[in-house]
C-alpha cells in the first residue's frame, strides 16, 4: 500500500510532515541563524518550514537505506569494542567515551576542521542545541547522553558555503536526512567529511524529564539534568527545587523516559544507524543470557561500515583502549534485542496507520528483523492493534 505522505507536493511537505505527528525536529528545513524552531507539546517543531531543495530530504517525510549491504546489522568492516585511553572521559562518558575520543582525535589531527553535534541548552536544561566544535578542549561538553530533544541539522544552510570540512554526529534519522541530501549534491561529499551515529532508543519529549522531576524532586522547576555518565550505564542525575536525585537508567529510561517517544519514533526503521559511516553502541555486559546494568567501566560496540569510516578509524584507533578486535555482533541479539523489537513494531505501526488513511514516514530498502518468525506474532499483533487504538482513541501512534 502506498504511503500517503508520498502524494504531497514539495511545496508543503514540511508542513504535511508536521500535520501528521511524523516531524523528528531534525532543524533541516529551517536556519540555526533565524531560531526557525518551537517547543510544542514537548518536542522541537519548525516554526516556518522552509521549503526547498534542502527541505525536501526531510527524515519525516522518507528515509533511504542508502546501504548495500541490507543484512541485520548493514555494513560492517570491523566492529570492535572499545573506550577511550583517557580514564576521565571514559568515566565522564555515556558508553567509555568512544564518540567523544573519535572528536578529540580527529579535531586534534586535522581530519576534519569542525565537528556539528549536540550538546544541552544552557537556557533549558529540557532541551538541546547543536554546537560546531573547533577545538579538541571543548568536547567535554559532549559527555553523556541526550535523551531529549535535539535539532542538529538546523547548522546546515549556514555553513555550506564557508571555507570549512565538518564531521557530523547525530541520530540516525538525522544522519539519513543528511546523507540525503548530500547523495543529491555530491559537491558537499568534502564538505561533510564524516557521518557518525549511534544506535537510537528514540526521543523523548520534554514531558518525560518533567516526569522524572516531579515524581523524585516532587518539582518540574529542573535547573539541572544529566541523563548518564559518571559511570557505565551511569545514573540519570536531576535538580530540581531543592532536591538533588540520583535515578537508575534502568527505571530513568526503561520506566519512565520511553514512555514518551516521539510519533516519527515509533514508526523507525532507521534505528542502527546504517548510514553513518561509524556508528556505536552499548554493548552491555551479558549475565545469565541477559543484559546486566551493574555500573561497570564503560565501552562501546564501534561499527565501522565503510572505507571512509575505516580512514578515520585508522586515525585514531591509538587513542582506543580495545577490549575485543573482532566483537561477535550475534551477541547483539542479547545486548540489543529491542532494536529487533523497534523496527518490527515499527513497520508494523507504519503498515496499520496506513490502512487507517493515515499519512506515514516511507522507509525505502529496510530490513524488517525476522518479520514472520513465530516469536515476533506477538508484538507485531500488540503493535498492530495498539496502533489502532492509540490511532482512534488518543489520536497518536
Amino acid at each position: 500500500m502506498r504511503d500517503t505522505l508520498m502524494k504531497h507536493s514539495k511545496n508543503n511537505l514540511c508542513e504535511d510532515v508536521i500535520k501528521s505527528s511524523m516531524c523528528i525536529g531534525c532543524g533541516l528545513c529551517v536556519s540555526k541563524s533565524n531560531n526557525g524552531l518551537e517547543i510544542r507539546d514537548g518536542f522541537l517543531v519548525p516554526r516556518e518550514p522552509i521549503n526547498d531543495d534542502i527541505s525536501k530530504h526531510c527524515p519525516g517525510f522518507s528515509v533511504t537505506n542508502f546501504d548495500n549491504d541490507k543484512s541485520t546489522w548493514g555494513s560492517v568492516l570491523t566492529s570492535q569494542l572499545v573506550a577511550s585511553k583517557d580514564k576521565n572521559l571514559r568515566f565522564k562518558s555515556s558508553s567509555g567515551g568512544g564518540i567523544s575520543q573519535l572528536i578529540t582525535s580527529l579535531l586534534d589531527l586535522k581530519f576534519v576542521d569542525r565537528v556539528i553535534a549536540t550538546v544541552p541548552s544552557e537556557n533549558n536544561p529540557l532541551i538541546n542545541k547543536t554546537s560546531i566544535f573547533e577545538s579538541s578542549k571543548d568536547v567535554n561538553q559532549l559527555c553523556a547522553s541526550r535523551y531529549n530533544p535535539s535539532s542538529p541539522l538546523n547548522v546546515i544552510r549556514d555553513i555550506l558555503e564557508d571555507k570549512y570540512n565538518y564531521a557530523f554526529i547525530g541520530r540516525p534519522c538525522d544522519v539519513s536526512g543528511l546523507k540525503s541530501f548530500i547523495k543529491s549534491n555530491s559537491i558537499y561529499n568534502k564538505k561533510i567529511k564524516l557521518l557518525v551515529s549511534f544506535f537510537c532508543g528514540g526521543t523523548p519529549s520534554t514531558h518525560g524529564t518533567s516526569k522524572l522531576a516531579q515524581t523524585h524532586c516532587d518539582s518540574q522547576d529542573i535547573e539541572f539534568i544529566r541523563y548518564r555518565g559518571n559511570g557505565w550505564p551511569g545514573k540519570t542525575v536531576i535538580k530540581a527545587g531543592n532536591k538533588k536525585e540520583y535515578i537508575d537508567y534502568e527505571h530513568a529510561w526503561g520506566s519512565v523516559l520511553n514512555k514518551y517517544l516521539n510519533n516519527r519514533c515509533k514508526v523507525c526503521s532507521d534505528s542502527i544507524g546504517v548510514n553513518a559511516d561509524i556508528v556505536f553502541a552499548d554493548a552491555w555486559n551479558i549475565k545469565n543470557s541477559k543484559i546486566d546494568l551493574t555500573e561497570s567501566e564503560g565501552k562501546s560496540l564501534m561499527i565501522v561500515r565503510n572505507e571512509t569510516g575505516l580512514k578515520a578509524y585508522s586515525l585514531f584507533k591509538e587513542d582506543l583502549h580495545i577490549e575485543d578486535h573482532n566483537y561477535q555482533l550475534d551477541k547483539l541479539n542479547i545486548v540489543q534485542a529491542h532494536q529487533k523489537i523497534r523496527i518490527n513494531a515499527g513497520s508494523t505501526r507504519r503498515f496499520t496507520l496506513r490502512l487507517l488513511g493515515k499519512s506515514v514516514t516511507r522507509f525505502n530498502d529496510f530490513k524488517s528483523f525476522d518479520k514472520f518468525k513465530l516469536q515476533y506474532i506477538y508484538i507485531i499483533m500488540r503493535s498492530f492493534l495498539g496502533t489502532i487504538y492509540r490511532s482512534l482513541i488518543k489520536k497518536s501512534c
